[in-house]
């Protein structure tokens, strides 16, 4: 929730996903600009997720925030092109990282 908060109150369109099924199905149907990706996630693990996300043509490029407790993922997030966020995670440093993930995505679509 606030995470969805942050987001929105900075001017980000957020479609929020509660199980990991939906939210790799929404994935693949929207092509969001960015994706953040909570490792834990109900009927789907979240590092499954980012495999599939990785394998398809249309989301393999997508900017991924990898969200989680876990401090065993940081070198899985260089080796699958993720941003990671070690919980807790404050609203600034979302932002922070969301205007990177953006910035990054902009020099990409310019080249």
């Amino acid at each position: 929730d606030m995470m969805q908060r942050a987001l929105e109150q900075a001017g980000h369109l957020v479609v929020a996903m509660e199980d990991g099924a939906q939210a790799l199905e929404a994935a693949l149907s929207l092509l969001p600009d960015v994706i953040i990706l909570d490792v834990k996630l109900p009927n789907t693990d979240g590092l499954e997720i980012l495999e599939k996300l990785r394998a398809n043509p249309e989301t393999a490029a997508t900017p991924i925030m990898l969200c989680t407790a876990r401090d065993d993922l940081e070198k899985l997030s260089a080796q699958n092109q993720v941003l990671y966020l070690h919980k807790p995670v404050t609203p600034e440093q979302l932002l922070a990282s969301m205007q990177e993930l953006l910035s990054q995505l902009l020099v990409a679509k310019g080249s």
